[in-house]
């Protein structure tokens, strides 16, 4: 059975939350209440990080997409 999330969806996963770690601390450490990072900036990197999540969980690798055939399309690689 092949797993769920391949090395891409966790690629995309691991932005996303490092995004959404970066706003909220964002938010944290200026403590202004008035702040231009506090207020405009981190709020949109920790919504892009939820997208980024979502957009990891429910993306599937283009590499295990199956054909017409029913068969996973693998890059082939010539020998030699």
């Amino acid at each position: 059975m092949p797993m769920l999330l391949t090395a891409y969806n966790y690629k995309f996963l691991a932005i996303g939350v490092i995004c959404v770690i970066l706003g909220f601390g964002g938010m944290y450490i200026e403590g202004q209440q008035y702040g231009i990072y506090s207020l405009y900036i981190a709020p949109l990197l920790v919504l892009a990080g939820f997208v980024l999540v979502a957009f990891a969980v429910f993306k599937t690798d283009p590499r295990q997409v199956p054909d017409e055939t029913g068969q996973d399309q693998k890059e082939e690689h010539p020998a030699g």
